[in-house]
């Protein structure tokens, strides 16, 4: 699989992810709904993909992303992603140590800060777990064009290692400014929405 660099490290990652929204999040976790899903992971694997992307709003993704990742042998092989939607700094941190949990590490490949919420204050809990190794890679997210102004912004002042933003055929506002503006930057892009959310 096609592979690229992240401009932080040369670390290089394979270009497919796995987004677990949708298609990890079963209305009930029991063997039955698992099964299924633990197929889906295999196959993402063993066709080159290592990054998996999740998020503790995202119903029961994160920890099922965790049991599924354990279940096939695969919890130190995979690049996992997860954010932050707290208000507040002890928030913040009991939200990192609920996604160490799920996730079965005592480290996380990609923490970031879902949908820039609180921002000032995650960045800095943020940057200190990365300093402890906890995190090796902190970023910002978002999955609508009105917040690409104000991501643009973020990237300039704070320079993190990741943006997610929304990006594809039906949605390409990104290619304006926002995308450019990692480039120059130094900063890693993870895109979601790709086929806008299954609409395309």
């Amino acid at each position: 699989m096609l592979t690229r660099a992240i401009p932080a490290s040369g670390e290089k990652l394979p270009v497919v992810g796995l987004g677990t929204w949708n298609a990890l999040n079963p209305p009930k976790v029991n063997d039955q709904t698992l099964a299924p899903l633990a197929e889906v992971m295999k196959l993402f694997f063993d066709a080159g993909g290592r990054v998996v992307d999740t998020a503790p709003s995202y119903g029961t993704a994160e920890e099922v992303t965790g049991i599924l990742a354990q279940k096939l042998g695969l919890t130190d092989q995979l690049f996992f992603t997860t954010k932050v939607l707290e208000h507040g700094e002890q928030a913040g941190i009991q939200s990192f140590e609920r996604s160490l949990q799920h996730l079965h590490r005592d480290k996380i490949d990609l923490m970031q800060c879902h949908n820039f919420t609180d921002w000032p204050t995650q960045l800095k809990s943020m940057r200190q777990w990365k300093e402890q190794g906890k995190f090796r890679y902190i970023g910002v997210t978002h999955y609508q064009d009105p917040a690409h102004e104000e991501l643009e912004k973020i990237l300039k002042r704070d320079k993190p290692d990741f943006l997610q933003t929304n990006y594809s055929i039906a949605e390409p506002a990104a290619a304006k400014r926002l995308l450019p503006a990692a480039k120059d930057l130094g900063v890693a892009v993870l895109i979601n929405r790709p086929f806008e959310a299954g609409g395309l």
